[in-house]
C-alpha cells in the first residue's frame, strides 16, 4: 500500500468514526507492517503478517474517531513500510457521522409524545 487520499465534504465540529479492515502482505518485507492514517491528527496502526499467507490475510477491524476542524477535510492512508512494496492491506474503509445528544433527545420527545397521546386516545374512549 503506497497512500491513499479522500476528500471529505462533511459539517465542522461533527464527531466522526472512521472504520477499515488492515492485513499484510505475507510473501516479502518482514513481517510488521505499518500504516498512518489521519485527518486532524495522525493515527498509526501495525499488522503483524506472522504465520499468515495471501490466502489467508488475517483481515482484523480497526478504527478511531475525530472532530471535523473544518467543514471540508481529507482522510489519507499512508503505509509506512520503508522502501518496501510488502506493505499493508486495507479494506472496508467507511466513515459515518455520530449523532449529536440534542438528536436523541428529540427522538425520545417524539416517541414520548406517541405515548402519551396513544394512551389519552385509549383514555377517552373507555
Amino acid at each position: 500500500m503506497g497512500s491513499l487520499e479522500q476528500f471529505h465534504v462533511g459539517t465542522n465540529r461533527q464527531q466522526y468514526n472512521v472504520s477499515f479492515s488492515l492485513a499484510g502482505n505475507a510473501e516479502g518485507g518482514g513481517s510488521l507492517k505499518l500504516v498512518d492514517v489521519g485527518v486532524t491528527g495522525v493515527h498509526s496502526f501495525t499488522f503483524d503478517s506472522t504465520g499468515r499467507s495471501p490466502s489467508n490475510m488475517g483481515w482484523v477491524n480497526e478504527g478511531f474517531s475525530f472532530i471535523a476542524t473544518a467543514a471540508n477535510s481529507t482522510l489519507y492512508f499512508q503505509g509506512n513500510n520503508k522502501n518496501s512494496v510488502w506493505g499493508a492491506a486495507l479494506d472496508n474503509v467507511s466513515v459515518t457521522a455520530v449523532p449529536e445528544p440534542s438528536t436523541y433527545a428529540m427522538l425520545a420527545a417524539g416517541l414520548g409524545l406517541i405515548g402519551f397521546m396513544a394512551r389519552r386516545r385509549r383514555t377517552q374512549r373507555g
